[in-house]
């Protein structure tokens, strides 16, 4: 059925609200061995979903979940050229939109990594909305050394909720880190950039995928963005420091211009407290050396990381 060499890898708990859509979508330009599940052990129909769709899982305890160790658990059960990661809640926004993120590969050897174009939900509000927008624009961009200085840490920009990777260069690197809290996909695309590799945004390859987050959770989200960041994510210039600055900076302002242009005032007061409880939960991330664990594990979207002292001992030193 496919001529693509690509395994489709996803990470499963308690998925079946969006599985059956995706898997309708993969099944239709893959074989179903070229689809992996690997399930925290879901409660609900995920596993069988996926078996109606004789796609292979793969399951493991909860506590065992960690995102660059359990993505590179699946990868030793697939042998393919590329490999793509989604998470359970991103779907196809149309068939080809593996083909579209397969095909920066041909086209240059260089190329580590290509992630997709994430589309807002029909029923997103209007702020996640514009933060699509915004954060995938409508063209591609190459993420190179020679982009770093104008492109600050979104140079390093890889998403897992719809990204693939050449693996030769993949085991080249070392694959994800398996200590870290998240990012293991910008960590990676840090390091395939320090080799003189590049990552590519592919915007012809499109999936939905947004959250509403509440002010907690943009709180949450951050603090573990600050904690990756300052543990293993450091720009290492100030041409590049700069150009982050100047990134965040343009994307507020974005945000507030097309809120001014519609005239949604309430908004604008709603976005500006979610930047200061994102600024202030990556700040507080960033020093989350001298939080105690009980408090980490409250202050942090995955508080689950903290129960495993081995993580919290490694990212201490």
């Amino acid at each position: 059925m496919s001529e693509l060499n690509v395994s489709v890898l996803i990470p499963t708990l308690n998925a079946e609200k969006y599985l059956r859509l995706t898997l309708e979508i993969l099944t239709q330009v893959l074989n179903s061995s070229q689809v992996l599940i690997v399930d925290s052990a879901s409660t609900d129909k995920t596993v069988d979903i996926a078996r109606q769709y004789g796609i292979r899982v793969h399951s493991i305890q909860r506590s065992e979940f960690n995102h660059g160790k359990t993505r590179n658990l699946s990868l030793q059960l697939c042998d393919t050229d590329f490999v793509v990661f989604m998470t359970q809640d991103a779907l196809p926004a149309n068939p080809d939109f593996l083909t579209r993120l397969i095909e920066p590969f041909q086209k240059d050897p260089l190329v580590a990594a290509t992630y997709a174009k994430q589309l807002p939900r029909k029923e997103a509000q209007l702020l996640e909305q514009l933060d699509r927008l915004i954060k995938y624009p409508n063209h591609s961009i190459i993420q190179s050394q020679e982009t770093l200085s104008e492109l600050g840490s979104r140079a390093y920009f890889l998403s897992n909720s719809c990204a693939a990777y050449r693996m030769s260069i993949f085991r080249e690197l070392g694959a994800f880190p398996e200590k870290e809290i998240m990012g293991e996909d910008a960590i990676f695309a840090q390091k395939a950039i320090s080799k003189g590799y590049k990552v590519f945004y592919a915007s012809e390859s499109e999936v939905y995928h947004s959250h509403d987050y509440t002010f907690t959770e943009q709180f949450k989200r951050y603090f573990d963005t600050g904690v990756y960041r300052s543990t293993a994510l450091q720009l290492a210039t100030t041409s590049e420091s700069k150009g982050d600055v100047n990134q965040g900076s343009s994307y507020a302002r974005s945000i507030l211009s097309k809120l001014m242009e519609q005239k949604e005032y309430v908004l604008i007061s709603k976005f500006i407290l979610s930047l200061g409880f994102s600024f202030l939960g990556y700040l507080l991330g960033k020093q989350y050396r001298l939080i105690p664990n009980w408090l980490r594990k409250k202050l942090s979207m995955h508080s689950f990381y903290w129960k495993d002292e081995s993580n919290v001992a490694l990212n201490s030193r």
